[in-house]
């Protein structure tokens, strides 16, 4: 973007992929640049570590060892506007994932894409300041949609959600919120790749990372919700998607003209790869009770 030197321009940093972080307490997906330092890191109370954007989520439960207690910092000096590496592991880069900076300060311009680790990618952004914006209100639980199915992960390994931005072991499903595909709405299978601006809505990155699956496809299957249910489908064309059992008679193949696409029923086991089983569930009409 060319600036225009008559025009006052307000610096911002955003969050791809609809992913959220912990900033000063508040789960926002983008932040204003209002003070001369922000800092990014994990916190550490034992360390007096408190950074303002808090990544404990991502380098803890999200498994990406290359995100550092104190990682980076922006920095705004001058009228000028800064991205600072501080934690020297090679897992900050600029513009691309090749472009690794380390105990660097790069001048930061409109659109750069700073890339920490595997996990998150910020944008740096100029918006006019006559450009009335609403900020980030986050979404309290009664105003989240109750749902009447689920899928549950069978392991110890929460998994990253995006329609709730956590690592759980329970994903609801509200196809209301669901992107849409075709006209149909579409929860999305697979690992992210900020690189590329994959961000799946239900993300199996550790497993290909920490576990070294590499059967795990960035786009490798799908939920679909029509006519009032539920379905599974193979994106990836790797032949490691299943239904219920692992043999050539529950593979699910990739189909373009969805055939493949299996009605869900309450139980039914959903597998991919060696790493990955959800078990599609129905909530019980007590589970939604209030506690006596």
């Amino acid at each position: 973007m060319t600036t225009d030197e008559n025009v006052n321009y307000n610096a911002r940093i955003t969050v791809e992929g609809g992913i959220k972080v912990l900033y000063k307490g508040v789960w926002v997906s983008e932040i204003r640049f209002e003070q001369d330092e922000i800092s990014l890191g994990v916190m550490d109370p034992e360390h007096d570590i408190y950074p303002d954007i808090n990544l404990r989520q991502y380098r803890l439960d999200g498994g990406d060892p290359y995100i550092s207690r104190q990682h980076a910092r922006f920095i705004h000096e001058e009228g000028k506007y800064f991205v600072e590496d501080i934690c020297n592991n090679n897992s900050t880069s600029i513009q691309e994932k090749v472009k690794v900076i380390n105990n660097e300060t790069i001048e930061l311009h409109h659109g750069d894409r700073i890339f920490l680790s595997e996990s998150l990618v910020f944008r740096f952004e100029l918006v006019p300041d006559n450009i009335t914006e609403e900020p980030d209100t986050p979404e309290s639980e009664d105003e989240k949609q109750s749902a009447e199915y689920y899928l549950e992960v069978e392991s110890q390994t929460p998994l990253y959600f995006k329609q709730r931005n956590a690592f759980t072991h329970i994903l609801d499903l509200n196809p209301q919120e669901w992107s849409k595909t075709e006209d149909t709405p579409a929860l999305s299978v697979g690992r992210r790749s900020t690189e590329e601006g994959i961000y799946p809505d239900i993300d199996l990155w550790k497993f290909y990372f920490n576990e070294k699956d590499e059967y795990i496809a960035r786009k490798h299957a799908c939920i679909t919700f029509e006519d009032g249910n539920f379905s599974f489908q193979d994106v990836s064309g790797k032949g490691s998607t299943w239904i219920n059992i692992k043999d050539d008679d529950h593979r699910l193949l990739k189909s373009e003209s969805g055939k493949e696409k299996k009605q869900l029923n309450v139980g039914d086991k959903l597998i991919i790869s060696d790493s990955v089983v959800f078990i599609f569930k129905k909530y019980a009409e007590n589970d939604s009770s209030e506690d006596s």
